[in-house]
């Protein structure tokens, strides 16, 4: 993740680049008009150093006047990737930033509101089980 939308409610518009650190795309998310973004916690995952970043839609963001029409916002677009991260009415994403030896590396869940306590284990789980080999 190279860059982020500077509206996430707008999306596929004005990208902003962020610089290479880990605190450098935690800053940006925090910074990021559209979504609520609270952090920054830090973390280990995969055995490296981390940083987490938790982003949701706030009440009351009338997601039918942004560009998806009520499906969310539009958080990033990575060109190498060719992915999204669309943060979805409802959905609670955490975002990842992990230093790989000085190389930024993101990975990122997304849960619903109705998701059970055994949901949350399971994905808790598969993120502990993850282990990074640079």
């Amino acid at each position: 993740v190279d860059a982020i939308y500077t509206d996430a409610c707008k999306g596929d518009g004005e990208l902003m680049e962020v610089g290479p650190g880990i605190d450098d795309l935690a800053a940006a998310l925090l910074r990021q008009p559209g979504p609520r973004a609270s952090g920054p916690v830090e973390t280990t995952f995969g055995g490296y150093p981390a940083i987490r970043i938790d982003v949701t839609v706030p009440e009351g963001v009338d997601l039918k006047a942004c560009n998806l029409q009520g499906i969310g916002l539009q958080i990033w677009y990575s060109p190498p990737a060719d992915k999204y991260f669309v943060l979805l009415r409802g959905g609670i994403a955490s975002v990842y930033i992990v230093d790989v030896d000085g190389q930024r590396q993101v990975f990122l869940t997304q849960y619903g509101s109705a998701a059970s306590d055994e949901d949350l284990r399971r994905l808790q789980a598969v993120l502990d089980s993850i282990r990074i080999e640079p």
